[in-house]
């Protein structure tokens, strides 16, 4: 049952409820579109089937052409019709597993990081809330420092009035560096999550697999924008929590300091373009994924190898000026018999007086051209000579 989402709740503050608001909404645009695919009445169901069908009966024709069954890792090929047939029909084991992993899982892994450090700071162990603090001390302070430089005062004067603009964009560069950069990652995932059913099934034929491989890279990237931009919102707060406490402290004392506000929003700008940075790096990690291909392990046809034809650089030298039976003798002797075996089973016949080569051993074959060499060169009387 896909739940409804309540209406913003103004006493959450700005930042935790946009951040409410989005992950209650994306979750339920997630779960439709998912269940949508994936349902029983749904007409990609019937696709799913198909689908299936065609890749047994491709994985059947493999065979069927003379590849080798131990190529084909029956073990891996059930487990991935399993798989496929169980996330893409059941919505609460792909949000377990996947949807839940992407948008809740970077958050508590900062949590767990900055658990240790709550005897020292308020600000850890729960970074949305402690984010939340941070814009509203921003805010009045902003407030405050506005309402001491008067009426009417211009920006461009300084001072006070230039203070209390400093926080104002300090204030909202935050928004935008925490709750929209985790939005992003949120609205991207549940997208993604949408139109899960059919990129899994993609994921059967090599021909789509790449397109499965990018949308595994899409949910990655949002996963590790997410982890790496808290943390980094973790390490700034741990940062800016003492220039706070002090401009919180002058704020009630009504003896507020230009110099601890323009501080403090040049490190929330800073901290906002390194946000930025630090965003970019996780998408870089993510497309730096390659999902496995399977190797191509089946058995090919063995490709007959021929006798060489020439003889190598080393020995090229020493054999010039040999007569061509004299060379060839030479490259025999290089060339192990079951070489000169399987080229002679696989040589045409080009005459029917030819001698067949498959059933003459290689010392007969050179014994013969050694013969015929030393025949044109008068080294053998007539009677010693091998007669064909």
């Amino acid at each position: 049952m896909i739940a409804t989402c309540a209406a913003l709740a103004e006493h959450s503050g700005t930042i935790r409820g946009a951040m409410d608001a989005v992950e209650c909404h994306s979750r339920t645009y997630a779960q439709a579109g998912y269940e949508a695919l994936g349902g029983a009445g749904s007409p990609f169901q019937s696709w799913l089937n198909i689908l299936l069908v065609i890749y047994v009966a491709a994985l059947g024709y493999r065979l069927m052409m003379g590849h080798d069954s131990r190529s084909f890792n029956l073990t891996t090929i059930g487990l991935t019709i399993g798989a496929v047939v169980a996330l893409v029909g059941n919505w609460t084991l792909f949000q377990t597993l996947v949807f839940d992993l992407v948008t809740k899982a970077p958050l508590e892994v900062a949590a767990i990081i900055t658990h240790p450090a709550t005897n020292n700071s308020a600000f850890a162990g729960d970074p949305r809330a402690s984010i939340q603090v941070v814009y509203d001390q921003l805010s009045l302070a902003a407030t405050d420092f506005a309402r001491a430089s008067g009426p009417n005062t211009p920006i461009y004067a300084g001072g006070k009035s230039g203070a209390a603009q400093a926080l104002w964009q300090s204030s909202q560069s935050l928004f935008y560096a925490t709750a929209g950069v985790f939005s992003l990652s949120v609205i991207t995932a549940a997208v993604l999550t949408a139109v899960g059913p059919i990129l899994i099934t993609l994921s059967l034929f090599d021909l789509t697999r790449g397109l499965f491989a990018g949308w595994v890279r899409g949910l990655l990237s949002a996963l590790l924008v997410s982890l790496l931009c808290w943390l980094s919102a973790a390490l700034m707060l741990s940062i800016l929590e003492p220039g706070l406490v002090t401009l919180a402290r002058q704020r009630l004392a009504g003896d507020l300091q230009v110099d601890t506000a323009l501080s403090i929003s040049a490190l929330v700008m800073l901290f906002s373009v390194v946000q930025v940075g630090v965003a970019a790096i996780g998408v870089m990690m993510a497309m730096a994924f390659k999902w496995p291909e399977p190797a191509d392990t089946a058995v090919q046809p063995r490709q007959a190898q021929s006798v060489p034809s020439q003889i190598d650089g080393s020995n090229r030298r020493a054999t010039e000026g040999l007569s061509r039976a004299e060379q060839l003798s030479t490259s025999l002797r290089q060339t192990p018999a079951s070489q000169v075996y399987r080229s002679a089973s696989i040589a045409p016949q080009t005459s029917n007086t030819a001698i067949s080569t498959s059933s003459i051993a290689t010392g007969d074959i050179e014994q013969r051209l050694t013969g015929m060499t030393n025949r044109r060169a008068g080294r053998l009387p007539d009677q010693d000579r091998v007669r064909p």
